[in-house]
């Protein structure tokens, strides 16, 4: 219940309550799901539900479980429904209501369910607060996919978690442990701070490819018993934080503590932010220069990407092609943005395999001429020249790392919203490949959907950059085509 004055309050009875953040007046229908009756909802979930409800104001019903799974609150008729994920399907597609609550990960059926059917009447919500450990269907249908309609708490971790946070920091200070207290831990400053460091161990372990030593607490309980009076040291015991590291094993750290899906531990590219580094599509301006990038491949599509440099040398992914082709094809599609976009392209790298596929193509055809000689003649009609890309993937992909957070935290490497939907033939792309793209065991580079990522490290090694040179070729280029950009068109 609120006060009159709260902001959308809703009078019911003389009582006033908070309105709904679905923008509905009551009676409003809700589900909560869990894993089981017993340990889950039953232990865990209704307790809580008790302790915050006003419980004079529900009527409830209880299953054969003894666990209560029904609450009507009284004054408005609104009704919240208790349900496990391995009840019948049928159980969930029947069901219409307002917003659904999913205490852990749903199997994908229950959401396609609840989602699709249950919910889609109303524009119903939901909220699926989760440790990553199940359903990894949810990392790419949901998590990485930037739909409009879903949300992600980003970079949250176990110590946001206020109530126990306060309840270790309480006994830290008891201890006798210096630091200024904050609202958020990464703020923190002095002992405290150092002590949180021991627990989190987040530069051990989401930086190593393989992880980190199996810590477990132990340097964290070193440093506090280094750092209290022995007299305190029995209060180490009540830390949950402390307990939590010494019973979280390795192989689970990072989703019980960071909220990092099992898939991504080893993630290459751990800096990029859909909401910070994908951004609207603009119109590329001719003294741009561009710079196209070429994965050629003998038994699956070409993969072929276009970047963009701005006066600021700030780089754009604008394009991408994923298609199967002949070379001819390949340099059409990249006179034909010069000529019909306006793209100021000159450079053109191509996969250094590209010189021996002749070899491969004589088995089959007889004598042909390899893929480099044939996109490069005739690419060099347009003045634009091709030549091999570099395959120093270690440095390219620190040069990735590095433009993501760029010189003073602001970026100097952007994607294109566009590049989701560029209708050149099926496939996830650099904004998909960029966000799953994982170490193997032997922490090295997994080659499974890394084609545009090729393309984009490989980028970052030519040392492209606007200067005056640039725009100046440009501007004579136009001269002696025409004096404008009519010719482009033809």
């Amino acid at each position: 219940m609120v006060d009159e004055f709260y902001p959308g309050a809703v009078k019911v009875k003389g009582k006033w309550y908070s309105p709904s953040s679905l923008g509905i007046k009551p009676p409003v229908r809700g589900r909560l799901t869990g894993n089981d009756w017993t340990h889950h909802l039953g232990q865990t979930v209704v307790n809580e539900i008790k302790k915050w409800f006003p419980l004079h104001e529900f009527r409830t019903k209880n299953n054969t479980q003894g666990v209560t799974w029904f609450w009507e609150h009284i004054p408005t008729g609104s009704t919240l429904e208790l349900m496990t994920h391995d009840q019948k399907i049928d159980l969930y597609e029947s069901w219409r209501g307002h917003f659904w609550l999913s205490d852990e990960p749903p199997p994908r059926d229950i959401f396609n369910a609840m989602s699709g059917r249950g919910l889609s009447d109303f524009g119903g919500k939901i909220l699926i607060p989760a440790t990553p450990l199940t359903q990894a269907w949810m990392l790419d249908e949901l998590v990485l996919t930037n739909r409009s309609d879903v949300a992600v708490m980003e970079d949250l971790c176990c110590l946001d978690n206020e109530i126990s946070y306060d309840h270790d920091d309480r006994i830290l200070t008891e201890m006798g442990l210096t630091g200024k207290r904050s609202k958020h831990w990464r703020d923190m400053e002095g002992q405290k701070k150092e002590y949180y460091h021991h627990i989190m161990r987040r530069d051990l372990y989401i930086d190593g490819a393989k992880g980190p030593p199996d810590d477990k607490g132990v340097s964290a309980e070193k440093f506090l018993l280094e750092n209290t009076p022995e007299s305190k040291h029995e209060l180490a015991m009540k830390l949950q934080f402390l307990r939590k590291a010494k019973d979280t094993s390795l192989e689970e750290k990072a989703s019980r503590f960071f909220g990092l899906f099992k898939r991504l531990v080893g993630l290459v590219v751990k800096e990029f932010r859909a909401a910070t580094h994908i951004i609207p599509a603009f119109e590329i301006p001719p003294d741009y220069p561009v710079v196209v990038m070429i994965d050629l491949h003998l038994s699956k599509p070409h993969a072929i990407s276009f970047f963009a440099c701005d006066k600021h040398n700030r780089h754009f992914a604008i394009d991408e092609y994923w298609i199967n082709c002949s070379p001819e094809e390949i340099a059409d599609i990249i006179i034909r943005k010069k000529r019909v976009e306006c793209w100021n392209i000159s450079d053109v790298y191509i996969d250094p395999l590209s010189k021996g596929d002749s070899a491969y193509m004589k088995n089959r055809e007889g004598e042909v001429e390899d893929s480099f000689t044939i996109i490069s003649e005739k690419l060099e009609d347009d003045d634009i020249y091709l030549q091999t890309a570099s395959k120093d993937k270690e440095s390219g992909f620190r040069n990735i790392r590095n433009w993501l957070e760029g010189p003073n935290r602001i970026p100097i490497l952007y994607f294109f919203d566009s590049l989701q939907s560029n209708g050149s033939g099926f496939h996830n792309g650099v904004l998909y490949e960029i966000q799953r793209l994982c170490f193997d065991e032997d922490g090295k580079v997994e080659k499974i959907d890394d084609d545009f990522m090729e393309n984009l490290y490989r980028y970052t090694l030519t040392g492209t950059e606007y200067t005056d040179n640039t725009k100046n070729l440009y501007q004579t280029q136009l001269a002696h085509k025409g004096g404008d950009t009519g010719w482009l068109g033809a």
